[in-house]
């Protein structure tokens, strides 16, 4: 596993699953990075900081340490999603190039 001196990211756990259909996972808030991939659109909801977003299309969800979300998944089938939780410094340091990411 690289250092962070290394320069690159540090992954804490990966998965590929299948949630049941109305499953809804609570506000919280995590402590690193977490990209989620949906390959299906449903009417799946994610919610930051209050504002919902319909992932009725594809996508890439993005989620930094600290930011309060919640997940309420399709309440008519189950939906899969893969996901990656990581830290990475460089994204944690203020730094102009990465703005538009943040």
């Amino acid at each position: 596993m690289a250092a962070p001196e290394d320069g690159w990211p540090i992954v804490h756990s990966v998965g590929d699953i299948v949630i049941k259909a109305g499953f809804v996972l609570d506000a919280r808030t995590i402590e690193d990075y977490e990209l989620v991939y949906f390959p299906v659109g449903t009417d799946t909801v994610y919610e930051l900081e209050g504002k919902p977003h319909i992932l009725n299309d594809p996508c890439f969800v993005f989620t930094r340490p600290d930011e309060r979300h919640r997940y309420c998944f399709d309440k008519e089938k189950n939906v899969r999603h893969l996901f990656v939780h990581f830290d990475y410094e460089v994204l944690r340091l203020t730094d102009n190039r990465l703005i538009s990411l943040l």
